[in-house]
């Protein structure tokens, strides 16, 4: 997917390389979120699959709930369906599934990594910039009015603030995984009690890295 960003921006396929980076942002946040869970009786990774199914297969009956409408058909009976497709849920209400749902909404996670990276400043330090790009580049997954202004603007020539934006786009994936590996360290030291050997040394080895991807000359010449 990285990859396929980074021709986007060398073909001056800004729109499409928004819709890349916003798909890779959410990737990123969604994986910080599962890895946040520091309660050893809840396997947050499993809840996640079992209710994202769950919410793809609700999504997929509304659908085919619409198209009977537009038929003259009945409904197929969605609460019902889910019930005997997912005897996990049985003893639970249609509230309680829907809040479990909006659990893993990406509002959701946002808000609850935002008050867990308060705690842990050594893993904040790029999280106001990546919410910040999530948030700018759903425009252009929605076809939201901003886009559109952007498109009538646009031209093969990239303006002062659509280079620092590419810049973000080149850099800040590269930071997802210093900060999940960050992330992976402090999880495991806070929630298994596991010694870390070298944690010093590696988060040392990690951060001297930054300075190296930060250097913007040497990473737009990718996208000449």
């Amino acid at each position: 997917m990285y990859l396929n960003l980074i021709q986007l921006l060398r073909d001056k396929n800004y729109y499409s390389a928004k819709i890349i980076y916003r798909s890779l942002i959410e990737h990123y946040l969604k994986s910080q979120y599962l890895l946040s869970n520091f309660d050893k009786n809840k396997n947050l990774s499993f809840d996640y699959h079992l209710y994202g199914k769950i919410e793809e297969f609700i999504n997929d009956i509304k659908m085919k709930n619409l198209h009977r409408s537009l038929k003259g058909m009945d409904k197929l009976n969605e609460w019902e369906l889910v019930k005997s497709s997912f005897p996990e849920i049985e003893f639970k209400t249609k509230k309680d599934l829907n809040d479990e749902i909006q659990n893993f909404s990406i509002k959701n996670i946002i808000k609850k990594l935002t008050y867990l990276f308060k705690e842990y400043s050594q893993i904040h330090d790029h999280f106001e910039i990546i919410t910040r790009d999530y948030w700018e580049s759903s425009m252009f997954v929605h076809g939201n009015p901003g886009a559109n202004d952007f498109l009538i603007k646009s031209n093969n020539q990239y303006n002062e603030d659509e280079i620092l934006d590419i810049y973000n786009m080149i850099t800040i994936p590269f930071f997802f995984i210093f900060d999940t590996i960050k992330f992976i360290l402090y999880h495991s030291k806070a929630r298994f009690s596991l010694p870390i050997q070298n944690e010093n040394k590696l988060h040392l080895d990690l951060e001297s890295l930054v300075p190296k991807i930060s250097k913007k000359i040497e990473y737009l010449k990718e996208i000449e």
